[in-house]
Formats: structure tokens, sequence, C-alpha cells
């Protein structure tokens, strides 16, 4: 599911709105972009593969929709304060690994 492109154009047919419309009637309930809604979920995510610890960073960077590393650490950051290897060492310390 994550992995799926999701379209702008593709969710507001689905409510019936254009995309604009879809994105005012958004922005007013959620007080997010549709963009950042749906970034700060695949972050989530990525949160929960790292704790995982079964996959690299790359790996999970794909696993939750990203196609580009860069901008995947670019937003874990952005969300979580942290780079995704920092994520990762600071719950590897805690489980004592």
């Amino acid at each position: 599911m994550y992995r799926e492109d999701i379209s702008l154009s593709d969710v507001a047919s689905i409510a019936c709105l254009s995309p604009e419309a879809f994105c005012r009637y958004f922005k007013k309930y959620t007080r997010k972009t549709f963009s950042t809604f749906v970034a700060e979920l695949r972050i989530g995510f990525a949160c929960q593969l790292i704790l995982e610890n079964k996959f690299t960073i790359s790996q999970v960077c794909n696993q939750s929709g990203f196609n580009n590393i860069t901008y995947f650490n670019r937003k874990f950051k952005e969300i979580n304060q942290k780079t995704p290897n920092e994520y990762q060492r600071q719950f590897a310390f805690i489980r004592g690994n």
C-alpha cells in the first residue's frame, strides 16, 4: 500500500472534487497539505520498519513509498528531527544491540 503512487488527481476524483477543491477542503480540516499528510504516513511506516531492524535504510525507503533516498532522508529528518540512521542507532542502543 505505501509503495503505491498516490496521485492528488486520483484522490480528488474519488472525493468527486477537482484537485484544487480537494486541496482546500483537505487543508481546512487537517491543517496539512495532502502531500505533507502522505509523507507523514509513509515516514510513520518507515519508523516501524526501522524498529523491526530487518531492513537497511535503503530498503525501508523503498518499502515506505519513497523513490529517492535523499528526499526520504530529508523528509524523515524534517518530521523526526533526526536522520533514519540516527533513529536506528537510538533504538538499537535502547534494545541493547
